[in-house]
């Protein structure tokens, strides 16, 4: 088996059952928040288009903005430290990406230590 060396991005993270969820639900709140409008999302959650859905569209549209302050990096650990015996019942295959996730990537080391106390 050959070792690879400086080829992975910064940012690389093992494929582990929690980096698993962590994309499948970056992945889906972001299609779903960026492929539908309002009617379609009420439709999705089978609700009327009333003040209740206004508010679950204001919250998914919000969730997705908040998720853009955290990297893939961070939400992993997070998920791992919260379910720390997940394990994946089925096997999943790579996902294509319908839509990149709404994720910055994380500060390099580097940065880290230029900000101020």
């Amino acid at each position: 088996m050959t070792e690879q060396k400086h080829n992975s991005p910064p940012c690389h993270i093992e494929r582990s059952p929690a980096r698993i969820v962590t994309e499948i639900f970056i992945n889906s709140v972001s299609t779903v928040s960026s492929r539908s409008n309002f009617e379609e999302f009420c439709q999705l959650l089978d609700v009327k288009a009333d003040k209740y859905a206004e508010e679950k569209w204001r919250l998914l549209n919000q969730l997705v903005a908040l998720l853009n302050n955290l990297d893939l990096l961070t939400l992993t650990k997070i998920i791992e430290a919260g379910s720390p015996n997940l394990e994946l019942s089925v096997q999943s295959e790579e996902q294509g990406l319908i839509e990149p996730p709404p994720l910055a990537e994380p500060p390099s080391p580097e940065a880290s230590n230029d900000i101020a106390p």
